[in-house]
Formats: C-alpha cells, sequence, structure tokens
C-alpha cells in the first residue's frame, strides 16, 4: 500500500472521531509529507486552500497571532477577528482586509 493510501486510512478512521489522539497525529502527519494536505468532513483529502495554508500556519506560530477563519469549503469568511486584541473586520474572497471595516472589541460589524 502506498503511503497516500496509508495516510488517507488512518485520517478516515480518525476523522470518525474514534481516536482523538491517533486524528491529531495524523494530521501532523499528513501536512509535512504531502505539503498541504486537508481531511475533508467527507473523509477525502484535497489541497489546503490559502486560508487553511494561513490558519495552519498561525496555529503554528506565535501565541496570540491572528489565526484567520475559513469556512467549510476553505474559504476566507467575511468577517475574521483578531482573539487577542477583540478587534474584527471585513475581508475578501482571498483574505485581504477592507479598509475601513475595523471595528473595537465589543461592535456589531456587517460584512
Amino acid at each position: 500500500m502506498e503511503p497516500y493510501s496509508v495516510y488517507k486510512l488512518l485520517l478516515t478512521r480518525a476523522h470518525m472521531g474514534r481516536n482523538r489522539r491517533l486524528r491529531h497525529a495524523c494530521a501532523a502527519m499528513l501536512y509535512p509529507h504531502y505539503n498541504a494536505c486537508y481531511l475533508c468532513p467527507d473523509a477525502t483529502i484535497r489541497p489546503m486552500t490559502p486560508c487553511e495554508r494561513a490558519r495552519y500556519a498561525a496555529t503554528h506560530g506565535p501565541i496570540g497571532a491572528y489565526i484567520p477563519t475559513c469556512d467549510a469549503a476553505g474559504r476566507y469568511t467575511p468577517k475574521q477577528c483578531s482573539g487577542s486584541t477583540g478587534y474584527c473586520w471585513c475581508v475578501t474572497t482571498t483574505g485581504q482586509k477592507i479598509q475601513g471595516t475595523d471595528t473595537p472589541p465589543g461592535t456589531a460589524i456587517n460584512c
């Protein structure tokens, strides 16, 4: 069995929630070996989107860094917020900040 099939099998089993530690271990093995792959909710594997790559990099970077929010298809959600500052702003579909949309913590924003 080629490595891709092994990882897909492990991830499929792990994704079903049978073993949380296995799920995290498999994801950690898959990303470096296949240069950014993602396990979809339907247990298929596809290349990571730019949003998912940015999110993965941020979650493995310095504490307090802004972590992008992606939807189920891997696209940037229109509203992005910083967990450390509480500020929110609107972004384009490519994740570029829309000027003038910064809002302080506790302020409603509609993107």
